[in-house]
């Protein structure tokens, strides 16, 4: 039997606040008269039940999260204004008349139920773990300290409250818990959980429902007396709070949003703010339809974070590539490839070698919507093209030239948004073999390397490419910089031409420096994160990894080294599996598998022609992507104890193509080039009886 009690309010624990979080109109790239009338912001609606305008502060790191910093990280991310809104359902929120709701977090299931009432269609895009770590709550059993009852047989017959249902663990998960343990009691359902708390104090049942991580809270402010109820049992855990994008945010603001929630997980102040061990974690399956695992688009050399990662890498391929589009180039395929779901951009040179030449596709077709030309001539070893891979940062594209010339365009149009040169601008000065570092940004700065003794790395405002700061120091090397927390201190990590360095992304300060013991590298792979540390792969140093100290500065002796590996050009990948992880990387025409477990020890090691000049790793699925100089793309299975190629693809035409540059991959397309061509292909394992999707 059941009952529906509605209740008046008694001291409800939600309260409704609405916060504008003002952003810096140059920080983030908004004009001072952008309002959110004309569209130009997004709207984000909290209905987490622990945020602090909705629960109250009695019990410390309980119920007093704090979405603000979350706010201003994704203005940052997004360039425009966020509107932070604090309401205890859809249907509140609509009442304030916002244009339209763009981002909605809250626990899963009031969320879903809410949106559908409103007509909200939304998509989960990623879980906000609690201090233990978990995603889930559930509902636990409550009586009277003074009710003889000590399990949930003890209730049968009895009377038994629960939440309303979009209260999954309180209502659904409720019934299903005295219908799993066959316990015949009378419902009585409430329409809040706090009324339903209510009735128990005032006896009016015998034992209430009520969500996991409300207990402590309705004693700390007085809902109930302090040791007067008792657990007996609890539900099947349900989804906790996860956030939710509106099926009409735009492609660039749902990747600021994955942007933002991802570097929640590298900052401790953020998670502190969230009362979160990990902060977020992406629901890959819930991307698919919009973006893929990291589908927020492959906006940079190696993707998100430089890491090289693809979390999506098929098991196997089939016998042949499926080839969606081709498209013409006319220079060596030196930069690396970036794309959205709708844009491919790549950095290109004449046939005269007299030009560089930007160039976007769309990623339906292959059809060309924009190029742009500046002069380029000069010599250079290893062809004059540029080097450096195209960044994609919302809908700016940034180029950098061999010669120093940096440009940032729109990224629908391909005009010119602004221009620096690094030598006649900053005074600096070329590498041997050209500028090759593709610019690193962080919120609202562009991190460059000029090289130049005044001026050896500097930050240019994304809007404007005016100097933010300037660091004076050594030349330029060719590897680029990597940002994140290190011994918990956030740092920009680099190389310059005569050491390792990590710099203050807010001033630029040289926070250490750590001259390597054999000084003649050219300092080209790309410094990796790993397990806190940074890893690192150099030709005449081998491969090594240092550790921080707590105020983030470098340990100067590795934890461990392979003096084996030692690559000229390639740069180390991941692979993380349950039980190992494991580092690959080529030297030399010879494949390295070191154990990240055992001191970089090496698994095996295999020569082949197709490992020589140079190759691009992707590491995800216990499998690694290689995309050799010779444009042959392996499969190998990384979870081996030899090399084990499961298969291998020879894409492109033409008598003898070559390419140093890196692909690019978004959901199941995989985008490579040659000299001559620009392909986009399916990249998915073949279907037939034995391999079911």
């Amino acid at each position: 039997m059941t009952q529906t009690k509605q209740m008046g309010p008694r001291g409800s624990l939600l309260l409704s606040l609405i916060l504008f979080i003002a952003c810096d109109p140059i920080a983030n790239g908004v004009a001072a008269d952008d309002s959110l009338a004309n569209d130009s912001g997004l709207i984000v609606v909290v209905m987490d039940p622990l945020s602090l305008p909705l629960s109250c502060a009695c019990v410390k790191g309980v119920g007093q999260r704090k979405y603000e910093s979350l706010a201003k990280r994704l203005a940052m991310e997004s360039g425009k204004p966020v509107q932070l809104v604090y309401e205890e359902s859809l249907q509140h929120a609509k009442r304030q008349n916002l244009p339209k709701i763009d981002v909605v977090i809250g626990k899963r299931s009031t969320v879903l139920s809410d949106a559908k009432a409103v007509e909200l269609p939304l998509v989960a895009v990623a879980s906000l773990a609690s201090h233990d770590g978990s995603t889930k709550v559930h509902g636990v059993v409550l009586v009277s300290k003074s009710n003889a009852a000590q399990s949930l047989q003890d209730l049968a017959g009895k009377k038994v409250a629960i939440g309303p249902p979009e209260h999954e663990e309180c209502s659904l998960l409720a019934r299903q818990l005295f219908a799993t343990h066959q316990v015949a009691v009378e419902i009585v359902e409430y329409s809040s959980i706090e009324n339903a708390v209510y009735a128990l104090s005032d006896q009016e049942v015998d034992a209430v429902v009520v969500s996991n991580f409300l207990t402590p809270m309705l004693e700390g402010c007085g809902k109930i007396a302090k040791g007067s109820v008792r657990k007996i049992a609890a539900t099947e855990p349900s989804v906790g709070v996860q956030v939710f994008a509106s099926n009409d945010i735009s492609d660039s603001a749902r990747a600021a949003l994955l942007r933002s929630l991802v570097a929640t997980n590298n900052d401790p102040q953020m998670k502190r703010d969230l009362e979160s061990s990990v902060g977020f974690e992406l629901i890959e399956a819930n991307l698919e339809s919009k973006s893929s695992a990291l589908d927020i688009g492959w906006f940079d050399w190696r993707g998100a974070k430089r890491a090289g990662q693809f979390p999506n890498l098929p098991s196997t391929l089939s016998e042949r590539p499926e080839e969606i589009w081709t498209a013409a180039l006319t220079g060596p395929a030196m930069a690396g490839i970036a794309a959205t779901t709708r844009y491919v951009v790549v950095a290109d040179k004449s046939s005269e070698f007299d030009e560089d030449i930007f160039r976007a596709f769309d990623t339906s077709t292959g059809k060309a919507l924009w190029t742009l030309k500046h002069p380029a001539a000069g010599r250079m070893d290893y062809t004059n093209a540029p080097r450096a891979t195209p960044v994609i940062v919302n809908d700016k594209v940034l180029f950098q030239s061999v010669f120093g010339r940096l440009t940032c365009a729109k990224l629908e149009t391909g005009e010119v948004i602004w221009q620096r040169h690094l030598v006649d601008d900053f005074e600096g000065k070329l590498p041997s073999w050209g500028y090759c570092l593709p610019p690193l940004v962080i919120g609202d700065r562009v991190i460059i390397a000029p090289g130049g003794d005044r001026v050896s790395i500097m930050a240019l405002n994304l809007q404007t490419g005016k100097t933010q700061w300037q660091t004076a120091g050594h030349g330029a090397a060719y590897a680029p910089f990597i940002h994140g927390s290190f011994g918990g201190r956030e740092q920009i990590i680099g190389f310059d031409a005569a050491s390792l360095g990590g710099w203050d992304p807010e001033t630029g300060a040289r926070l250490w420096e750590l001259v390597p013991p054999d000084n003649s590298d050219f300092h080209v792979a790309t410094p990796v994160e790993l397990n806190g540390g940074v890893l690192l792969a150099t030709e005449n140093n081998g491969t090594r990894l240092y550790e921080f100290n707590h105020d983030g500065t470098i340990i100067p002796s590795p934890r461990a080294e392979n003096f084996d590996c030692g690559p000229d050009t390639c740069t180390p990948v991941v692979l993380t599996s349950a039980d190992q992880k494991r580092i690959f990387c080529s030297a030399y025409g010879e494949l390295f598998c070191l154990d990240a477990d055992k001191n970089l020890e090496t698994i095996w090691s295999q020569t082949d022609d197709r490992f020589y000049d140079h190759t691009n790793l992707i590491a995800g699925n216990n499998r690694i992507l290689l995309w050799g100089t010779d444009c042959d793309l392996l499969l190998l299975d990384g979870s081996q104890d030899d090399l084990e190629i499961v298969s291998t693809w020879r894409p492109m035409g033409g008598e003898k193509p070559e390419s140093m540059s890196h692909p690019a991959l978004i959901g199941d397309r995989l985008y490579v080039r040659s000299q001559t061509e620009l392909k986009c292909l399916r990249l998915q394992a073949p279907t037939s009886d034995n391999n079911v999707e």
